[in-house]
């Protein structure tokens, strides 16, 4: 594999970073302007789960938000699963990787002793959703588990958005804009892992690769995730001043 970092400069890279983890501060703005709704009336997700490898950082933002609300409102924080989305796979792999995925939730209900109520599956991008159709099955089909997706970019029209809500069995289909595909996607450096193959659940940390600078992949790695919880904490002040906790919850809290 090709040194991703060679001739590059840090400062050059910071730069690519720092402007692919600011660029998701808006759409994810949107998208909390429209999960506000279900959230003050008491709906609230406490299972994310992050399609790795390009949506680890969109998703560690989201849950960084969900979490600052919950600190400031005494609610449960959410917890947070990454499994690595694939397409193009037979139904037999399909059916491995949605029982791997099940007994992963299964796993998380068992040490948590409680059902999981509400999911949001967090993605960068979604065109035909055939990415992440596996996770989605295995949440709402095998797992019984209501579900919203969430994602930076929608890449259809209205039409082939109600037929992937219907396909992936989402509640909702929360974008932040609509028919470009942010800078994030493809950077798996920023999130440190990539995909492994088409059989795990899971991806793979990718200083494993010898041919990678290891020092230069740390740093972004260490860095991407401080931009992430920056931004994710000025979208929940953001967030928490505009939508102040009212004063029945704050006694129920």
């Amino acid at each position: 594999m090709k040194n991703t970092f060679e001739g590059a400069s840090k400062p050059e890279e910071g730069k690519k970073r720092l402007e692919d983890i600011e660029e998701l501060k808006g759409p994810i703005e949107v998208i909390f302007g429209q999960l506000a709704e279900s959230i003050e009336r008491g709906e609230w997700p406490d299972l994310i789960v992050g399609d790795d490898a390009s949506g680890r950082i969109p998703t560690l933002i989201v849950a960084g938000v969900l979490k600052e609300i919950a600190e400031a409102r005494g609610l449960e924080k959410p917890d947070t699963l990454f499994f690595a989305g694939v397409k193009s796979i037979d139904e037999e792999i399909a059916k491995g990787r949605r029982n791997k995925i099940l007994e992963s939730l299964k796993q998380l209900e068992k040490r948590k002793d409680r059902k999981t109520r509400r999911a949001l599956l967090i993605t960068d991008t979604l065109v035909t959703g055939g990415t992440i159709q596996d996770i989605a099955d295995a949440i709402v089909q095998e797992a019984r588990i209501p579900m919203d997706i969430v994602t930076i970019a929608a890449k259809s029209s209205a039409d082939l958005r109600q037929l992937l809500k219907n396909k992936l069995g989402a509640r909702s289909i929360i974008f932040g804009r609509f028919d470009k595909t942010p800078g994030i996607y493809g950077a798996h450096t920023f999130g440190g892992v990539e995909k492994a193959d088409r059989v795990s659940i899971h991806a793979q940390a990718m200083r494993k690769d010898p041919d990678m600078l290891l020092d230069v992949l740390q740093d972004s790695i260490n860095q991407a995730r401080a931009d992430a919880k920056s931004i994710a904490h000025e979208i929940a002040e953001a967030y928490l001043a505009k939508h102040p906790q009212k004063e029945e919850r704050k006694r129920a809290a």
